[in-house]
């Protein structure tokens, strides 16, 4: 058994397959919670999956097949609809539910370890320009029990179904690049009839001198045909107002888009100039070691500035400590399982905000591995609403719900896995 069956089950992202096009950044997760009430016991999050994870039609193929696989010990109800998919003047996915596609079931029982067919067709035929719609499969969760208190917990994937025009003209182009109060502006729009992914926004910032002093990387979304959508990018003012010039880097699923600009002072956040004294010239004596003022306290390590710098035994290190100093009950979300260094300096970047990343050891088959966690948070129902208001999913090509741990439970796991605790096991 390889490494990557080892920890399929319940985890978010396998490394199974790498970041091509086709399968990177796909699969949109919505979470719909409901709250019972904050105490008792939780019951398990489904365990079930879909491939594949996106739907191409076209005039000589009008249907497709999807499965459905059940990997949980309790029987899976799912119902399905379907959506128009469009994106408003700011480039916002917007959704209009549409009879435009055939799909058998609507409702669908899944037995435990078992799997079930889907079928969706097209009623129309291909035109002039792509149509997107999304399919979703929504959980229906189980009658339960009254055993105390309980949180119920739904979870909803949307597949992205694509009817491919006749001819396909992929085209975008960098409409505006702006920089005022320190905020680059980035506008890209689809001039073409087909849609395409922006992967990355690559930003490189020089000085007078044509050395790079600043870079920053911004993930991206669909772009539909004929949408525009801006994304922004905070120069921090310290080294916004030692820019030259900043030359940027647009990624897409299917071509590269450059450009840049020269920065003047004024394009920069200006600081608040210091009050002038205009009383009295007379001396301020120095306080006296009694008097002087504390020292303002640095800023915590972050999680996420070592993991770019490649030093996750420290990320590791340190995400340990903060769960060990957390008090009281708390709660995380284990995002993804990766035994690849690589792939957790690729997605971390992805959870949003910085502060709630961690990083822990995890052994999968005898290899030391990662996981990648967000948190910390008072309850389960905290913890997947701020995560579907805060993290778009899609970005991390979920191929299943995250899986909600305790803080107890991530420190358990974590024991003799890493250089929290034996760090001549940790291999990144």
């Amino acid at each position: 058994m390889d490494d990557q069956s080892d920890f399929r089950r319940g985890v978010s992202r396998t490394e199974t397959r790498g970041p091509t096009p086709g399968t990177l950044l796909i699969l949109r997760l919505g979470l719909i919670v409901g709250l019972l009430t904050a105490l008792g016991p939780l019951p398990a999050v489904g365990a079930w999956r879909v491939t594949p994870i996106r739907v191409e039609l076209d005039a000589r193929t009008r249907s497709a097949t999807v499965t459905v696989l059940n990997e949980g010990d309790e029987p899976l109800y799912l119902q399905m609809k379907t959506f128009e998919w469009t994106q408003d003047a700011e480039g916002n996915d917007q959704y209009k539910e549409t009879d435009d596609l055939i799909f058998f079931p609507k409702i669908m029982e899944v037995p435990p370890n078992d799997a079930r067919l889907l079928r969706v067709g097209l009623k129309a035929p291909a035109v002039a320009k792509e149509r997107t719609y999304r399919l979703f499969l929504e959980e229906i969760p189980a009658p339960r029990k009254a055993e105390g208190a309980q949180v119920a917990i739904a979870v909803r994937f949307g597949l992205p179904i694509f009817v491919k025009p006749v001819k396909e003209e992929a085209e975008g182009v960098l409409e505006n690049v702006t920089l005022s109060n320190g905020q680059l502006n980035v506008a890209i729009r689809n001039m073409g009839n087909t849609h395409f992914f922006v992967e990355s926004i690559s930003v490189q910032g020089k000085d007078a001198n044509g050395q790079a002093i600043y870079t920053q990387d911004v993930q991206g979304w669909y772009l539909l045909s004929g949408a525009a959508r801006t994304f922004t990018v905070k120069v921090p003012a310290e080294v916004c107002s030692k820019l030259n010039r900043m030359d940027l880097r647009v990624k897409t699923d299917r071509f590269e888009l450059k450009g840049g600009l020269d920065v003047q002072a004024s394009m920069c956040a200006t600081p608040m100039a210091p009050a002038t004294d205009r009383g009295p010239t007379n001396p301020v004596p120095s306080p006296s070691p009694a008097q002087a003022l504390p020292l303002p306290a640095l800023a915590p390590p972050s999680v996420l500035t070592f993991i770019q710098s490649g030093r996750l035994d420290e990320a590791v290190r340190w995400s340990l400590e903060r769960l060990r100093q957390w008090v009281g009950p708390g709660w995380l979300l284990q995002v993804e399982i990766a035994c690849q260094s690589k792939t957790v300096v690729e997605d971390a970047p992805k959870l949003r905000p910085a502060e709630r990343i961690y990083l822990l050891p995890r052994m999968v088959g005898g290899r030391s591995c990662y996981t990648l966690a967000y948190g910390i948070f008072r309850s389960p129902a905290e913890a997947w609403q701020i995560f579907t208001q805060s993290v778009d999913a899609t970005a991390l090509d979920l191929a299943s719900s995250p899986v909600l741990l305790s803080v107890d439970d991530a420190l358990r796991r974590s024991r003799g896995s890493g250089p929290g605790f034996q760090k001549k096991d940790f291999r990144p």
